[in-house]
């Protein structure tokens, strides 16, 4: 408005003397409107120019009246004694609008402090949940390590039950093989008896002859038995470095798994001690929005990341339990495999012992001769030439002495 003041305090009578005609004008140019297309281009901006400046010149003079009603008022305000009244009744208003505005502007700057304040703790708190984030990632891995190892002993475990079970058949074959030879030796025993009974008086020449043959023969018996116990020994032996082997291997997957489980607890007791203090923030906070009449619905991140926590606190005893199982698996493996090994040593040297006595000689009289009281029961088993130097009669003789347990060790290594 008061931009316009300067324009329309000047009268009609100082504007340009060209104006002046446009009253005449439109008269002039109606007929000039219906022959615009024969004027062309320049009498269509002519009559164009020309409305502009009637309806400007209109609105010239609207604001000049405009002008007159507003002086008028202003001299009669003026005038009036109310006039200083209403400016302190606004000034009053003014100043009750800036303390208003002030006000706010006080709440607005703790309203933004307090949520830059919450937004560093919502930050604090996402950091934390990313560390126990990664911690328990680390600790999955971890975990599915030990799995995978645990896989690997239960698959080895099952092979070696495989193999025991084979090797119980293996003998169970070879038992009916050493039966089958047995009775069919005892039978070529009768019938060599029976028949140096109807030839005892045949010429005692032959005797000597017949005992070298034998004795040749029960010699390279002997030596073929001796060969395949020596191999035997050799594979046991090398089954029980295996055993050896074994054993160190659950020692140290035992280690592990205790190291592993210590490293868990630590992780679970810093989980707790976060928690708690956690849990005293929590409580701290609230206090304090208590206090200061803040609302409390911000806080429901930190509340969502405090569950999480827990929930991992839960997965990891689980987790914490399932190794403890394993361990105690271990620990049985480790006692089993030590007793195992105990036992295949101690009938090991046993069976070593026996067959240092020379047992040999005397079998090879008893059995030419036919003469004098029969062999026992335990050296007709353990006789290395009944088995006509075959290997299944001396395996035989020799799981025989080994014993049930010991051969199930041995399936087991």
């Amino acid at each position: 408005m008061n931009s316009c003041t300067p324009l329309c305090s000047q009268p009609l009578a100082s504007l340009p003397s060209f104006p002046l005609c446009l009253g005449v004008l439109p008269d002039i140019l109606l007929p000039g409107v219906f022959l615009c297309q024969a004027l062309g281009e320049e009498s269509l901006q002519m009559w164009d120019l020309n409305k502009r400046l009637e309806a400007y010149l209109a609105r010239v003079k609207f604001l000049e009246e405009e002008n007159e009603v507003l002086r008028a008022e202003i001299r009669s305000t003026k005038s009036s004694p109310a006039g200083d009244s209403w400016r302190v009744k606004y000034e009053e208003e003014l100043r009750a609008l800036r303390d208003a505005l002030d006000h706010a502007f006080r709440e607005k700057c703790t309203a933004e402090l307090a949520r830059d304040n919450l937004y560093e703790e919502v930050q604090q708190v996402k950091s934390k949940c990313q560390k126990e984030q990664a911690a328990r990632e680390e600790a999955k891995k971890q975990l599915s390590l030990s799995r995978k190892e645990l896989e690997e002993e239960r698959r080895a475990q099952i092979w070696l039950k495989e193999r025991a079970v084979q090797l119980e058949k293996e003998v169970e074959t070879l038992l009916e093989v050493h039966e089958e030879e047995k009775a069919g030796l005892d039978q070529e025993i009768a019938s060599f008896s029976h028949n140096l009974e109807s030839f005892r008086c045949a010429p005692v020449a032959f005797q000597p002859v017949e005992v070298e043959d034998y004795s040749k023969r029960l010699s390279e018996i002997w030596k073929g038995a001796v060969e395949t116990y020596k191999t035997e020994v050799l594979q046991l032996e090398g089954s029980l470095c295996q055993a050896k082997e074994n054993l160190w291997k659950a020692v140290e997957d035992n280690q592990q798994s205790q190291l592993q489980l210590r490293h868990l607890e630590k992780d679970l007791a810093g989980l707790k001690a976060r928690k708690e203090m956690l849990e005293e923030s929590l409580a701290q906070d609230r206090q304090g929005s208590g206090r200061a009449g803040v609302p409390l619905t911000p806080l429901c991140y930190p509340q969502l990341a405090m569950e999480a926590l827990e929930q991992e606190q839960q997965s990891l005893r689980v987790q914490i339990a399932r190794v403890l199982e394993d361990r105690q698996q271990l620990m049985h493996l480790k006692m089993s495999l030590s007793l195992e090994v105990a036992t295949y040593r101690t009938l090991l040297e046993a069976e070593s012992t026996r067959l240092q006595m020379p047992a040999g000689e005397f079998r090879l009289a008893n059995g030419v001769r036919g003469k004098g009281p029969p062999a026992p029961a335990w050296y007709r088993t353990a006789s290395p030439w009944e088995g006509s130097g075959n290997e299944a009669g001396f395996r035989h003789i020799l799981l025989h002495f080994l014993g049930s347990g010991c051969l199930v060790a041995i399936g087991r290594c």
